[in-house]
């Protein structure tokens, strides 16, 4: 997946997560989600929501090896090392913020 971040277009970031002191997950205004190890300048994974709406929340859950992200159409949880899906939320109305339950499997 390419992401020109040298583009002219106004690209922020919209929200951040640290999974532990080395590992970052950085959301991004135009629906793109950003996985670093930050000894690197260069994302490990880059995914998308699909839907070009800012990313509003974002989580790593532990012990799981899965990231969990939102945006105000769908929240979506998938695996942060290859971006596969497990599941994806899109209800009718716009979403404002989850919260996972650890060790529960939701």
């Amino acid at each position: 997946m390419e992401l020109d971040l040298d583009s002219s277009s106004s690209i922020e970031v919209s929200r951040l997560c640290f999974k532990d002191a080395l590992h970052l997950a950085v959301g991004l205004s135009n629906g793109y989600i950003l996985l670093y190890d930050i000894r690197s300048s260069q994302p490990y994974l880059t995914k998308t929501h699909n839907f070009g709406l800012p990313i509003t929340r974002l989580e790593f859950a532990s012990n799981q090896e899965v990231v969990l992200s939102m945006d105000g159409r769908a929240s979506k949880i998938w695996n942060e090392h290859n971006g596969q899906p497990f599941t994806s939320i899109e209800p009718g109305s716009d979403l404002n913020d989850f919260t996972h339950y650890q060790n529960s499997g939701f």
